[in-house]
């Protein structure tokens, strides 16, 4: 499973700060009320996952996802 909730938390602390940090970038972003969703859910839709993954690499290099990710036996 990957942890979400604690990325989001982690990069951006907030749906607002993250709304913001797309709005530098130019990009587009959805409503706040769905970022906050996001947040609230502990998940993003695939296609944005991507973009901010992206524009945080360009914003402070490689992104370390596997911290996020817990693996479990079956």
């Amino acid at each position: 499973m990957f942890d979400f909730r604690r990325f989001l938390e982690d990069s951006f602390q907030t749906p607002v700060a993250l709304l913001a940090f797309l709005n530098a970038y130019g990009v587009q972003p959805p409503t706040y009320g769905a970022i906050n969703k996001w947040f609230t859910r502990e998940t993003i839709p695939a296609d944005w996952f991507a973009i901010i993954v992206a524009l945080l690499e360009f914003d402070s290099g490689p992104v370390k996802l596997a911290q996020y990710l817990t693996l479990t036996k079956r």
